[in-house]
C-alpha cells in the first residue's frame, strides 16, 4: 500500500440489538455471548484490506460495534467522511427478525448525519426473501432498498470486496442476491478475536467460532436451513488450527462453536483430533461449547473425543418430550425417550448438559406443559435449561404456513425474540401460554432443582462452570426479566435512546422510573445473592483443609493412643519438668481451636463439620489427659523413669507433639479466615466463584516425604 493512500474507507460494522418491552435498546454494561457474524465480518474486511483487493491507493479502516455492550456514536463515525477522499460504509450484520426494527433506525440515523451507503443482511432478510414468492421481495425489505438502503441476501464468503469494490465505484446496487451457491468454506478467513471488544464481556478469555454451517434436519419452526442451507459445509481442521494457535497467544482458551449442529460436519472427527493434537502436543488446551441434536450420544468416538478435545458444554435441543409433537414439527430426528439417554450420555462422558424446550406446540395445554417440565427435570436431568415460546420466525415454514393459512401474526417483528406471543394458540390462550412460558424458568431453576443439578456434579471444574452458568440463567430471568441468550450483567439504558414513535420522557418522569426500576433490580440481586450463597454451603464439597486436618487429627490420636499404655508403666524415668508442660500447653491450645472452629463451622452451617467435632473434643480430653499422667507418674518414679523409656516413649512424644503443631498451625488459617458473619461469608463465597475453588482455602499439602520427615 502507498504511504499516502487516494481513499480511505471506515468500514463500520454493527451488530443491532433489540428494544425491551419499553422501547428501549437493549444494552449491558458486560454481555455473555459475543457475537460470531460480527467477529467473521471483521476477518473478512481485515482480508479484504491484507490482500489490497481494492487497489494499492485505498486504506480500509474497521470498526466494530455490537449495540448489546456498546453505544454506537452514530454522529462521531458520520463525521469521519468529512473530507473528500474519505468514505463511511456502514453494515448491519446478522440482523435477526427481532434485531430488524432497531437495524432500520440506525440506517436511518445515519442517513440523516449525511451516510448514504448502508447494507442490511442477516437473517431476516435472507430468510424472508428465500421463502417469498417468486419474483416477489417482503414489503419491509423492499421498504428499505426504496430508501436507498442496500440488501444483501445470503453469505458474504467470497464477496465482501466485490460489494466494497462496487460502493468505490459508485455502482452500489440495492439488492444482492448471494442465496446460491453457498461459498466453499473450507479456506475463508476465519473470525477474528479483538480483544478491545471482548473487554466487554464477562469473559475475556472467550471468543467465538463456526465451523461449519448447515443443517440436514426439517424443522419447521427453524430458518436456519433456508439460510445456510441443507448441505453441510466446513472449514478446513488446520486452517482452523492456525486461528486456534493465534487466539491462545493472545489469551482466549475458550470458546462457543457455533455451528448449528457440529455432529453433523462432515470433518468433525478431524476437528476433535487437531485439538486433541495440540493439547498434547503443543501444550495449547482449548475448552469449549457446542451444540448437537440428540442422535449424537450414539455416534460412533463422537462423545469421548469431544470431552478429550476439550468440550465442557453441549447444547441439546431436546424441543419437546412428546413424540407427536416432534414429528408433527418435523423433528423426527429426536425420540424423546432417548432424549433421557443423550444427556445421561454426555454427562457420563463429563460433559455438562443444557436443554433447550419450546413451549408452544399446537398440542401443547398447560397442564401437559408443566408435567413435561416435571420430567425434564427428574427423568431428562440436563444441568441447565432454555425456555422458547413457539415463533414463526420469518423464514421458517411455520411463518409462510401461517401466511398462507391467514392466521394472525404479530406485525412487530421486534416480538419475533421467541419470549412473547406472536400467535393465537388453540388452547394456550388468555394469558396461559406467557403463565407456562415463565413457570418452566420458575420450575427448573428453583432452589431445590439448582441444589440438585450442584451436587450431581463429579467434579470441581464441573460444580462451579455449573454454579456461573445456574447464576447466569437465574439473574437473567429472575433479576432483569430477559431471557439468557440476549442478557448480560447491569442493565444500561438512555432516556433519549428510545424507539421512534414513542415519546422521550421528562427528567421528572424518567429518573423517578428508573431509579425504582434499579432499586428492584438490586434487591432481586441481593436475594439471588443470597440463595446462591446458601446454596454453595449446601453444595461445597469437602475442603482440603478439611481432608488434611481429618488426616492429621487421626494420626495424632491414634499416636498418643499408642503411647499411653507406656505412660502408665511402673518403671519410668527421671522427672522431665518439660514433658508434661509440653503436653498441657498442647492440650490447651487444642482446646482453643475446638472452641473456635465449632463456632466457625455452626455459622456456616457444615453439617459435616459439626459431626466430626466429637472426635475433636475426645482428642482433647486424651491430650489433657496424658498431660496429667506424664506429670504424676513423672514425679513418682524419679530419674530411672525418664532413663529406662527415653528411646521409646520420648522419640514417640516429641513427634506427637511436633505434629499437634502442624495441624495446630494449618487449622489456625481457618480460624483466622473462618467466615464469622455474614459480610465475611459473601466475601468468602465471592472468592470461591472467582477462582472456580469449592475449598474455604488454599493449602499446599506436604508430600509423602515431607509428612514423614
Amino acid at each position: 500500500m502507498s504511504d499516502h493512500p487516494t481513499q480511505i474507507l471506515h468500514v463500520v460494522l454493527i451488530k443491532a440489538t433489540r428494544y425491551d418491552d419499553d422501547g428501549y435498546p437493549m444494552r449491558h454494561w458486560r454481555g455473555v455471548l459475543p457475537s460470531n457474524t460480527l467477529a467473521c465480518l471483521v476477518g473478512l474486511t481485515d482480508a479484504v484490506q491484507r490482500d489490497q483487493a481494492l487497489g494499492d491507493g485505498i486504506e480500509i479502516r474497521r470498526y466494530m460495534y455490537d449495540e448489546s455492550v456498546q453505544k454506537v456514536p452514530i454522529r462521531k463515525l458520520a463525521r469521519l467522511q468529512r473530507l473528500p477522499r474519505e468514505r463511511v460504509i456502514v453494515g448491519l450484520v446478522g440482523v435477526q427478525s427481532n434485531q430488524f426494527p432497531r437495524a432500520c433506525d440506525i440506517a436511518h440515523a445515519f442517513q440523516r448525519e449525511g451516510v448514504h451507503d448502508i447494507l442490511v443482511g442477516g437473517f431476516h432478510v435472507s430468510g424472508t426473501i428465500a421463502l417469498a414468492e417468486p419474483g416477489t421481495i417482503p414489503p419491509e425489505v423492499q421498504q428499505l432498498m426504496d430508501e436507498g438502503i442496500t440488501v444483501v441476501k445470503g453469505e458474504v464468503e467470497g464477496h465482501w470486496s466485490e460489494i466494497l469494490q462496487d460502493i468505490v465505484a459508485d455502482c452500489r446496487k440495492r439488492f444482492y442476491d448471494y442465496g446460491e451457491p453457498k461459498p466453499d468454506m473450507s479456506l475463508q478467513p476465519l473470525p477474528v478475536v479483538d480483544q478491545e471488544y471482548l473487554k466487554h464481556f464477562m469473559q475475556t478469555n472467550f471468543a467465538t467460532l463456526d465451523l461449519s454451517r448447515g443443517c440436514i434436519w426439517d424443522c419447521e419452526f427453524c430458518c436456519i436451513i433456508n439460510v445456510h442451507g441443507k448441505t453441510m459445509r466446513h472449514r478446513e481442521a488446520e486452517h482452523i488450527a492456525q486461528t486456534i494457535r493465534h487466539n491462545y497467544a493472545l489469551g482466549v482458551d475458550f470458546y462457543f462453536f457455533t455451528d448449528d449442529n457440529l455432529a453433523r460436519a462432515k470433518n468433525w472427527e478431524a476437528f476433535f483430533d487437531m485439538l486433541i493434537r495440540l493439547r498434547e502436543e503443543e501444550g495449547i488446551a482449548i475448552e469449549f461449547m457446542i451444540q448437537a441434536d440428540i442422535p449424537s450420544y450414539r455416534m460412533k468416538n463422537f462423545l469421548p473425543k469431544a470431552k478429550q478435545a476439550g468440550c465442557t458444554k453441549v447444547f441439546l435441543g431436546v424441543e419437546s418430550l412428546d413424540s407427536d409433537t416432534l414429528a408433527a414439527a418435523g423433528k423426527r430426528q429426536n425420540v424423546a425417550a432417548n432424549a433421557r439417554d443423550c444427556v445421561a450420555a454426555y454427562e457420563a462422558a463429563g460433559i455438562g448438559t443444557h436443554a433447550g424446550y419450546i413451549i408452544g406446540f399446537p398440542t401443547d395445554t398447560y397442564e401437559s406443559v408443566m408435567h413435561s417440565i416435571d420430567k425434564l427435570i427428574d427423568e431428562v436431568k440436563p444441568s441447565t435449561a432454555s425456555f422458547f415460546m413457539l415463533t414463526p420466525l420469518p423464514g421458517s415454514m411455520d411463518h409462510v404456513k401461517l401466511r398462507q393459512r391467514g392466521d394472525w401474526m404479530a406485525e412487530d417483528f421486534n416480538l419475533y425474540d421467541s419470549f412473547h406471543e406472536t400467535t393465537h394458540h388453540p388452547h394456550l390462550t388468555g394469558g396461559l401460554w406467557t403463565k407456562a412460558y415463565q413457570e418452566a424458568w420458575d420450575k427448573f431453576y428453583s432452589y431445590e432443582n439448582i441444589k440438585v443439578i450442584l451436587l450431581r456434579t463429579k467434579t470441581e471444574s464441573a460444580y462451579w462452570n455449573t454454579f456461573k452458568n445456574l447464576i447466569w440463567y437465574k439473574s437473567s430471568v429472575f433479576v432483569y426479566r430477559e431471557h439468557p441468550m440476549i442478557s448480560g450483567f447491569v442493565r444500561l439504558k438512555g432516556r433519549k435512546l428510545r424507539r421512534l414513535g414513542l415519546p422521550i420522557e421528562p427528567l421528572w418522569v424518567y429518573w423517578p422510573k428508573r431509579t425504582l426500576d434499579l432499586g428492584k433490580e438490586y434487591y432481586r440481586w441481593w436475594l439471588l445473592f443470597k440463595e446462591c450463597k446458601s446454596l454453595w454451603l449446601e453444595t461445597r464439597k469437602e475442603s482440603l483443609l478439611e481432608r488434611y486436618a481429618l488426616e492429621k487429627l487421626t494420626r495424632l490420636r491414634e499416636e498418643v493412643a499408642d503411647r499411653l499404655p507406656q505412660l502408665s508403666s511402673s518403671n519410668g524415668p527421671a522427672f522431665d519438668p518439660h514433658l508434661g508442660a509440653r503436653l498441657a500447653q498442647a492440650a490447651q491450645e487444642w482446646g482453643q481451636f475446638v472452641m473456635d472452629l465449632e463456632r466457625s463451622w455452626r455459622s456456616l452451617k457444615h453439617i459435616e463439620g459439626l459431626k466430626l467435632l466429637p472426635r475433636l473434643q475426645g482428642l482433647l480430653h486424651t491430650l489433657s489427659q496424658t498431660a496429667t499422667q506424664v506429670e504424676g507418674r513423672a514425679g513418682q518414679a524419679g530419674q530411672q523413669f525418664w532413663q529406662d523409656v527415653r528411646a521409646e516413649s520420648g522419640r514417640a512424644l516429641q513427634r506427637t507433639l511436633e505434629e499437634c503443631e502442624v495441624v495446630r498451625e494449618k487449622l489456625q488459617d481457618l480460624r483466622r479466615r473462618s467466615l464469622f458473619g455474614e459480610v465475611r461469608r459473601v466475601l468468602q463465597f465471592v472468592r470461591c466463584l472467582a477462582r472456580k475453588d469449592w475449598s474455604l482455602e488454599d493449602i499446599h499439602l506436604p508430600t509423602t516425604e515431607q509428612a514423614s520427615q
